[in-house]
C-alpha cells in the first residue's frame, strides 16, 4: 500500500470553521470543524474515491482511532503513515459522512505544536486539514481518473496548504510503499536497498 496524502480544499478561507468554548472549569478550547474528506470529487492530487471507500475509512477510524483515544494529527505531514503522539496538534473528536464528505471537528491540543497552531489562527493565518493513509490506486480507463480503490485512514493533520496541486510531501512521502507486520505499518525494502544491504552483509562477512 501506498502513502497517500489528500490535498484539497479544505481551509478557514474554504469554509472550516473556528469555534471557541469554555470547560466547566473555565478553560478555553479551540475547535476546527468542517469538511475534511470529500467523495467523488477530483481532489488537488488528481485521486478520486468512491463514497463506500470514503465511507468505509471514516468507519474504521472512528472505530480504532477516535473510540480508543487515538485519533491525534500532527502540524504538517510527516513521512510516516501512524500518527505520532510526541508531534501530535490536534485531536479529532468528530468525524461522520454528510453526504460525499467526511466531516470533522478537531479539537486544538495545548501541546507545543498545537499552541504555535492555536497562535496561527489566532493571528488570521488561513489554516488547513488534510487527511493521511494506506491504499491502493487504479486508472479509471473510461475517465482517465486515479480512483482510489482501497484506503486506510491513519490521521487527519493540519496544514498550510492543503488545495496546492503540488503539494511538498507527496513526490517523497508518496513513492515509498508500506506494510503491516505484527500490527505495525512498516515501510517496504526496495530492490536497491536489499541489493545494498546484501552486498554490506557479503562483505562484512568474508573480511
Amino acid at each position: 500500500m501506498q502513502l497517500l496524502i489528500e490535498n484539497q480544499k479544505a481551509t478557514i478561507n474554504d469554509g472550516l470553521m473556528i469555534v471557541e468554548s469554555v470547560t466547566e472549569s473555565g478553560t478555553k478550547q479551540l475547535f476546527i470543524e468542517g469538511i475534511f474528506a470529500q467523495s467523488e470529487v477530483k481532489n488537488g492530487n488528481g485521486r478520486k474515491y468512491p463514497k463506500a471507500i470514503l465511507t468505509k475509512a471514516v468507519n474504521e477510524y472512528n472505530e480504532k482511532f477516535i473510540n480508543n483515544g487515538k485519533s491525534i494529527g500532527e502540524f504538517n505531514h510527516p513521512a510516516y503513515p501512524k500518527p505520532n503522539w510526541k508531534e501530535a496538534a490536534i485531536m479529532i473528536k468528530e468525524l461522520k459522512m454528510v453526504g460525499n464528505d467526511a466531516y470533522g471537528k478537531a479539537l486544538v491540543l495545548d501541546t507545543e505544536k498545537g499552541k504555535h497552531l492555536k497562535a496561527l489562527i489566532e493571528g488570521g493565518y488561513n489554516v488547513g486539514v488534510s487527511t493521511r493513509g494506506l491504499g491502493n490506486t487504479k486508472i479509471n480507463e473510461s475517465t482517465g481518473l486515479v480512483e482510489v480503490t482501497e484506503y486506510y485512514m491513519t490521521a487527519v493533520d493540519t496544514v498550510d496548504d492543503p488545495s496546492a496541486p503540488d503539494a511538498h510531501v507527496k513526490p517523497l512521502y508518496e513513492s515509498k510503499g508500506w506494510q503491516e507486520e505484527d500490527g505495525e505499518w512498516v515501510q517496504k525494502q526496495d530492490t536497491d536497498d536489499f541489493t545494498n544491504s546484501l552486498c554490506e552483509a557479503f562483505s562484512k562477512l568474508y573480511k
